[in-house]
Formats: C-alpha cells, sequence, structure tokens
C-alpha cells in the first residue's frame, strides 16, 4: 500500500466501495498517505507468517501486490525472498484463512518473449536466457499461485508502468535524461507500457471477474524505444532521440562488461537484460479488455501525467 501499485490499488479499491485492510512493514507505516485513512493497517511482512495470518482474518479476498522489481545481480537472494518466498507465504495464509480469492500481481517478465514482428499473449511460452531473476522469480511465484488448490486465483501480469505517484522514481531517471537532452542514441528495441491508474483497476475488477486460474496481460500502448523517448520529450519540453542504435553495435559493447560480470567485478545491471534493450517487447491485453473491461490511456496522458507528477515533487 505504501509502493507506486499499492498504492493505487488501495485507492481503487476504497473508490470502488470495498472495507480495505493491508499488510504494511512497521518502517513503512510512517509513509502511508493520509488519503488512505480509511484502510485498517496491519504491521507485518510477507517474510513474516503470522502477521499475514492476522492481516488476512475475515478477508474475502487477497491482492498481493508485494514485490521486489531490480535487475542488479546482487538483488537475486532478496527477490527470491520476496517474488517466490513471500507468495508462497500470503498464498498460505489466504487459503488456511478461509479467504475466497487471491489476486496476485505477476509480470509479463514471467511470460515469454514475443516472436520477431509478433505480439506475444497469456499463452505465449517463457523462454528468456537463463540468468534474469526478476523474470525467473516472477515465473516461479506465478507458477505457485496458478497451481493452488483450495482457493480461487487471477494473475495479472503489467507491461512497463508509469504513471503518477512513482514513489520509488524508478524511470526518473530516463525522464530526466530526455528533458536535458542526455538521450540523442537510444536502443533498437521497444516496449508496451501500461498506466499505474490503469492496471490498479483492473486488480478490482479481477475480484469478481477474473476466471479462476487465468492469467491477464494487462499493457498499453505498443512503443519502439525511439518513439517512448519522444513522446517523454513532448511531455518536458526536452530533446528528441536522434537515431537508435544497431543491435549488434549494443551486443557488441556488452561483451567487455559480461566479461567482468563473469569474474565477479560489481555491476549496477545484470548484462543479462542487455535482452531488454534489443527486444521489441509487445504484448496483448486483448483478454483483459474482454474479461476485465480494462481500459488503457494514451501514452501522452500516462507519461503527461508522470512528468507532472515528477515536476511537482521537485525531482524534474
Amino acid at each position: 500500500m505504501t509502493g507506486f501499485l499499492g498504492s493505487h490499488v488501495a485507492h481503487a479499491l476504497l473508490a470502488a466501495g470495498h472495507e480495505v485492510t493491508a499488510l504494511v512493514r512497521p518502517q513503512s507505516i510512517p509513509t502511508v498517505s493520509p488519503q488512505l485513512s480509511a484502510v485498517g493497517v496491519f504491521p507485518g511482512d510477507v517474510t513474516d507468517p503470522p502477521t499475514i495470518d492476522r492481516a488476512v482474518r475475515g478477508c474475502e479476498a487477497v491482492i498481493h501486490v508485494a514485490g521486489v522489481v531490480a535487475f542488479a545481480p546482487g538483488a537475486a537472494e532478496r527477490q527470491r525472498e520476496i517474488n517466490v518466498e513471500g507468495t508462497r507465504h500470503v498464498l498460505e495464509a489466504a487459503r488456511a484463512g478461509g479467504v475466497r480469492r487471491m489476486v496476485h500481481t505477476s509480470s509479463v517478465a514471467a511470460i515469454g518473449r514475443p516472436a520477431p514482428n509478433g505480439v506475444a499473449d497469456e499463452e505465449t511460452r517463457y523462454d528468456w536466457p537463463p540468468g534474469l531473476p526478476y523474470n525467473e522469480t516472477k515465473r516461479d511465484s506465478e507458477r505457485l499461485v496458478r497451481r493452488a488448490e483450495g482457493i480461487e486465483t487471477v494473475c495479472l501480469n503489467p507491461s512497463l508502468v508509469f504513471g503518477p505517484g512513482e514513489v520509488y522514481r524508478r524511470t526518473l531517471t530516463l525522464f530526466r535524461l530526455v528533458k536535458y537532452g542526455l538521450l540523442p542514441l537510444v536502443p533498437p528495441g521497444g516496449t508496451t507500457l501500461c498506466d499505474v491508474r490503469d492496471v490498479a483497476e483492473a486488480h478490482v475488477a479481477a475480484l469478481t471477474r477474473g476466471e479462476p486460474g487465468a492469467r491477464y496481460i494487462t499493457g498499453g500502448p505498443h512503443l519502439t524505444f525511439r518513439q517512448l523517448a519522444t513522446e517523454i520529450a513532448a511531455v518536458t519540453n526536452g530533446a528528441r532521440p536522434m537515431a537508435e542504435l544497431p543491435a549488434g553495435l549494443v551486443r557488441a559493447a556488452t561483451l567487455p562488461l559480461a566479461a567482468l560480470e563473469r569474474v565477479g567485478v560489481p555491476l549496477p545491471v545484470s548484462i543479462g537484460n542487455v535482452a531488454y534493450l534489443t527486444n521489441y517487447g509487445y504484448y496483448s491485453s486483448e483478454r483483459a479488455i474482454a474479461a476485465l473491461g480494462y481500459r488503457t490511456r494514451t501514452a501522452s496522458e500516462t507519461l503527461g501525467d508522470a512528468a507532472r507528477w515528477y515536476a511537482s515533487t521537485g525531482s524534474l
């Protein structure tokens, strides 16, 4: 509830008239927004099963949003602890507590890569190369949920999330680079972006409209990285990128970094994640649109609201 997506899910639940309780780490309780004062707060952690048991007691449904999004090699252990074992604890507590349904926040990282010039969907087989802890832990946690017995489960798979209220500032660097003209060249791939507010609404819809055992991609506009940077330039009065880097050049540039990674030199990002930069990661939301009434905003609205929020905090 104190994170990016979690806070928006809490707002969407309250707006829909639901009574909401939230498991919040004790150190994060002071950061709970006053706008969420109607939410009952239970101090705890997904790594501490007794606290989860107390939080889910008497609940009809559970929405599991907690997770670690990181791409540095050193984050692998923490990601498995939170993304996989934390999910296991939440699932077991919900089942033991008689919860009817659990909605689990997964990711398109748990789905395979689109074919060249194609768009992936919920049936696309996982085929990411080994060595991507985030993808692997999201895949493994989703498998736990989808194979669960004794409780209805629904998985949502957001694509790249943007929007206002990005408390962790994960996309801030990209906005700054574009605004100040420091990204003249961009990688040749692309991505599917989504709006955090639309994804939050999909979580609320999944409480009643999702098919048990199903997964739903919650994506949005498909943009090349050049188009994404151009959209950000438009909402920040920044500089548009001048050209795309050749894919071969991007891959070649990683060779010396890969050698350093193999001998244990710490790097800020795993070299395996370069696959994202040369991949056209386009994912279809048709299933969510049909089943959940999912709607997607335009890229300009989403990115514009994100930029304005960053500016309002003095970050941009």
